[in-house]
């Protein structure tokens, strides 16, 4: 931070956290494909939960499938154990499910459009530790 510039011009200069979260807005508002618009939107998500170490999008064709994975996070990263059979336990009986096994918290939640299941979304975190 930079003492010889006046506050306002501070508050107008963005962080590297706001500019990339700009990058993944506009990836998300100009992406031609639903896979590209999912990796950006998992992107926005990750990069606003505490902790979050990793992410996964699954769609498929509405109450059938079959679910594939459309975007991960971090990419190229795959999802452990952990994170893999919460979201697929999520999916398979419809509902959100949350997972605490510290230091690891996985929540995972189906994608319902007017009541059909078009996929899920889940992310797994590391927990914080706590300030004394």
């Amino acid at each position: 931070m930079n003492p010889h510039l006046p506050s306002p011009v501070l508050d107008a200069v963005p962080s590297a956290a706001a500019t990339e979260d700009t990058a993944l807005w506009q990836a998300w508002t100009e992406s031609g494909s639903t896979v590209a618009a999912g990796q950006a939107w998992l992107a926005l998500q990750c990069s606003m939960i505490e902790g979050a170490s990793r992410g996964v999008l699954v769609l498929g064709p509405p109450d059938c499938g079959p679910y594939v994975p459309v975007a991960v996070w971090p990419p190229g990263q795959t999802a452990t154990p952990l994170l893999a059979d919460v979201a697929g336990k999520a999916l398979a009986q419809r509902r959100p499910m949350l997972l605490k096994q510290r230091p690891h918290s996985v929540v995972a939640s189906p994608v319902l459009v007017d009541g059909h299941l078009h996929g899920l979304v889940a992310v797994e975190s590391s927990a914080q530790q706590e300030s004394r």
